[in-house]
């Protein structure tokens, strides 16, 4: 049976154990550890338990260990395994470069300004850095330490995803916490 959960919620990787909260996190990939009150990922990746839909304020506050580089691969934000790119909307790196990315219902890439291109700032390597996506029904935005970095306006997806955070990388993605505000929909 599926239920409504509080629309406003923080996941604090220090209060939360990881090992033991099989409630709201689920293991897809590698081996995910809790090192210095930190949930790590090192070759890892994880989804939540619960869906989030369109209309959410979502933060991942996150220590990403380098600057983008050939050959890393890292994405974090909303999707679903079964649906593939339908409706996901993430921060990616793919090899030294570092981008936001929404896709439609259909799984369709939509057009970002800058093309979704971030460019990296130093002071996000091995810092805690808060990076949101801010979904309000009409457009899309992201944000790195409250600083706008890339925005869709148009047709929004409304499918309901679950949080995802997957490091390809042999190297520690760190994750200090989520937190979710003004949420429209999350079951």
């Amino acid at each position: 049976m599926i239920k409504e959960l509080a629309k406003n919620f923080v996941y604090d990787s220090i209060l939360e154990d990881y090992n033991a909260d099989i409630s709201f996190w689920q293991t897809v990939a590698g081996v995910p550890s809790v090192s210095t009150d930190y949930v790590r990922l090192n070759a890892a990746e994880i989804v939540s338990e619960a869906y989030l839909s369109s209309g959410f304020d979502l933060e991942f506050d996150l220590i990403i260990p380098v600057a983008p580089t050939a050959g890393d691969a890292r994405n974090f934000g909303l999707y679903s395994h079964a649906l593939g790119n339908r409706g996901r909307i993430c921060f990616n790196t793919t090899g030294a470069v570092f981008k936001a990315m929404v896709y439609d219902n259909n799984g369709t890439a939509l057009t970002l300004s800058n093309s979704g291109i971030i460019p990296w700032n130093a002071a996000w390597t091995a810092a805690v850095a808060r990076y949101k996506i801010v979904h309000n029904g009409t457009d899309i935005a992201f944000f790195v330490n409250e600083a706008e970095v890339a925005r869709y306006s148009g047709a929004t997806p409304n499918i309901p995803l679950r949080l995802w955070i997957e490091n390809d990388n042999a190297d520690n993605l760190d994750m200090a916490a989520i937190i979710s505000r003004n949420t429209q929909g999350f079951v």
